[in-house]
């Protein structure tokens, strides 16, 4: 599919740079004339549109200190749980489990707090697993994925809570950011400082707390 995506973007006239890193924009009289490389080269456009995902700190910084206005915005953060399929499947359809015409159970968890958070959780039954996603240096974090066969025993499930801008008010926005930096490196620290993602033993859920 990316490969596709690519072709047509170049079918269009589009242009691809692989290992470029964007490291300052071009900004004049309040707008914008382009980006700098970390290159040293320069592309000059007076749109830019910035796609960098979450691991993007010093972009962040970059565009603070060009006076683009940024805002707080909500995110989840939690950690993953692997479950032996099977086990799901016992929980969820008894004697049941294993039916073809039936195939992986799933479950959803959800707990509203009385502070107004969400805790949640989602169990996806597609022979996934939990991995290390470490994107910056010092950092780690923990995603789902799985193999292209799908016929792994484990299926991958999560559990998180949502925070919301009220936590990390307006003059403190960098907030949100500093405590999931700290959490990334705490998560360095307790993997062993070799970028493994941190693991603990979980409990068994009973049949009946499944069910509902």
């Amino acid at each position: 599919m990316v490969e596709n995506m690519r072709a047509t973007i170049a079918a269009l006239g589009g242009e691809i740079r692989f290992e470029q890193r964007v490291t300052d924009l071009l900004v004049n009289d309040g707008e914008v004339r382009g980006v700098q490389l970390a290159s040293g080269e320069t592309i000059e456009t007076d749109r830019v549109v910035l796609a960098i995902g979450h691991s993007a700190r010093d972009t962040f910084a970059m565009l603070h200190q060009r006076g683009v206005f940024i805002e707080a915005k909500p995110f989840s953060i939690g950690f993953r749980i692997e479950h032996p399929q099977s086990l799901i499947d016992q929980c969820r359809f008894g004697d049941f489990a294993g039916h073809p015409l039936l195939g992986a159970a799933d479950y959803k968890l959800v707990h509203h707090a009385s502070n107004g958070h969400s805790v949640y959780g989602l169990h996806v039954p597609r022979r996934r697993r939990g991995c290390c996603t470490a994107s910056e240096p010092g950092r780690v974090v923990t995603n789902g994925m799985s193999q292209y066969s799908r016929n792994e025993r484990n299926a991958n499930a999560g559990i998180v809570v949502d925070l919301r801008p009220p936590i990390f008010p307006t003059h403190t926005r960098w907030l949100g950011l500093l405590f999931s930096t700290t959490l990334g490196i705490a998560c360095v620290q307790v993997g062993g400082r070799n970028y493994s993602a941190p693991r603990n033993a979980w409990a068994i859920f009973s049949r009946s707390r499944l069910r509902g």
